[in-house]
This record gives C-alpha cells, structure tokens and sequence, in this order.
C-alpha cells in the first residue's frame, strides 16, 4: 500500500485546503495510507477520519512517504528540502491559482516537482511546463436541481472579501442598481453592511446560503477554477461571473451560467438585469448546471485523473 502525505500551507481556511482534504478522503478510500499536515489545528477535529501529522514534525517524517502532494507556491522552500531528505518519493505540486509573481516559484516546482498539477487549462498554458497535469476539482454529491425562484430574484456571493475575489466591483454594481443580494464572507466592517444586504457572516452549512439564492456572482480578477462554482451548480444554480482564468472551462454563456469582463461593471448590471426580466431562464439552464457536474466533476472523473498521476 503507497503512503501518501498532503502537505498544504494556507494560513486560512481557504477552498484549496477544503479541495486537497476532500482528494485526500477521496484517496483513502480507495485503498491509500493517506496522510494530511496542516498549520490549522481546528481543521483536525472536523476531519477526524483522517490522520494528520504536526506541521512542524513535517521534515522528520516526509522520508517515510512514496508519495507527497504539496499546495501552495510560497512553500517552495519546503518543496527543495522535502526533495533533498527524500528523493526518492513522488512529489507533486499543486497549482490551484496563479498570483501575479510566479517566475521563481514555477522555476523551483519545475526542478524539484515530479508533476506540477493544475486546477485548470488556463493554469496549465500559463506554466507552460511538460510536468504540468490538469486535474479538476470534483463534487462530492449533487443537490438538486432548481424548481422555482424568488421574486424579485436573489442573487448571492459566497468567499472572501478582498481585491483578487472582486468584491468591490460587486459593490459598485449594487451601488448603481439596488438588487437583492446575500452575502456569505468575511465582510465584518465592510460598506455592504451599511446597504439592506442579507448578511450570513462567515459559514460552514453552504446549504444554507445556496437555499437562500437564484444566482451566484463571483466577480473575480483572478482565479484558478472556483470551487464555489462547481459548488453552485451542484445546487443547479447559474453563475455570473467574470471571464478570467479557468472559469471559462466551467462557465458557458446562457447554458450554465452568463460571463463578463473583468472589472465592467456595465456588463454584470447588465447580465443581472436580464436575469431580473427573464427570470424563468433560471430554471432552463438549471439542468445544465447539474449536468455540467455529472459529466466533468464527481469523484470518479478525479479519481480517474490523479490514478493516472499517481501510476504514472
């Protein structure tokens, strides 16, 4: 039986460490000695049918493993050491974005990776490596499909509350035209709150908000491929979102969702208030959504791809 040992960094609990628990569950399920190392201690509880090692025990204990998946450009220093105290394992990289400043980082993952795993074709062209590999995120389950909307129509954002994520191209759009709107995030002190916003707070039941919503907008400036979105469609609800990264692999105009240009915010008011007066395409293109899930992103299409990787 292979060992194998995740190795994420994020400092927050952000949707590449939840993807790279979820693969390694996915893992240990078919047969894996899977291991996990994380600097977010409560994660440990919620996870508990995994084993975790400390963080800081990482180093001593990578030598016992065939195989090490590491997340996280900024661990490239720990991407060398693990290399030099044990290299004889497989080591894969995992590119779930692309930050601005990426030359070094992609020099070292390029050197002392076995792989560089991208979470989409868009990552994947920008490397430009013969290392790279795109494995798409996955579903754990579908929820449904969409049978009715609210009136007026509600539309929803679920994630972070910062530059990258666009959040205040969104506000601008709400400042021009009042629509409803649920907000699930880190927007404490934010100037939505100030706005009659239906404000969440930060949230683990993702249920809860997708029940609450008829259309998701993700107005990123930057993305790798959005969890939230294939999280959505899952839900069978469309997306607004904005045409950077890999979101136009997921993304397909008036069939699972509507697209825009990054930072016009003429665009996404204009998308919103088709959506307002068409409302019944909601539930036309709800399948879709569902649909796009079935045939690209269940645990068995992941499982196909990283076996691959893994037997390679």
């Amino acid at each position: 039986m292979k060992k194998i040992l995740f190795i994420n960094t994020a400092r927050y609990l952000a949707g590449s460490l939840l993807s790279d628990l979820k693969l390694a569950k996915l893992l240990q399920k078919n047969g894996f000695d899977v291991y996990f190392s994380t600097i977010l201690e409560n994660i440990k509880k919620e996870f508990n049918d995994l084993k975790f090692i400390d963080f800081n025990e990482v180093l001593k204990k990578a030598k016992n493993f065939d195989i090490i998946f590491l997340t996280e450009s900024k661990a490239r220093n720990l991407l060398i050491l693990i290399k030099f105290l044990n290299p004889k394992a497989k080591i894969f990289s995992v590119r779930r974005a692309m930050p601005e400043s990426t030359k070094l980082s992609i020099l070292i993952q390029n050197l002392f990776s076995d792989k560089i795993l991208c979470v989409s074709e868009d990552i994947a062209k920008k490397i430009s490596s013969k290392k790279t590999f795109v494995i798409y995120s996955f579903i754990d389950k579908i929820n449904g499909i969409k049978s009715s909307f609210n009136n007026p129509i509600v539309f929803g954002y679920l994630g972070r509350n910062d530059y990258d994520k666009g959040t205040d191209i969104l506000l601008k759009a709400y400042k021009i035209k009042k629509f409803k709107l649920v907000l699930a995030g880190n927007f404490e002190n934010s100037e939505f709150l100030k706005y009659d916003v239906d404000y969440l707070g930060f949230i683990r039941d993702k249920k809860m908000f997708f029940d609450k919503i008829d259309v998701l907008i993700l107005p990123s400036r930057r993305e790798g491929l959005p969890e939230v979105i294939l999280e959505s469609f899952s839900f069978g609800i469309p997306v607004i979102a904005s045409n950077v990264g890999g979101i136009p692999e997921i993304v397909k105009e008036n069939y699972n969702g509507f697209l825009f240009e990054c930072e016009n915010v003429n665009q996404l008011i204009e998308k919103i208030e088709f959506i307002e007066k068409n409302p019944k395409i909601i539930l036309e293109i709800s399948k879709n959504c569902v649909k796009t899930i079935e045939e690209k992103f269940l645990p068995e299409h992941m499982l196909e791809r990283i076996l691959k990787v893994i037997n390679d």
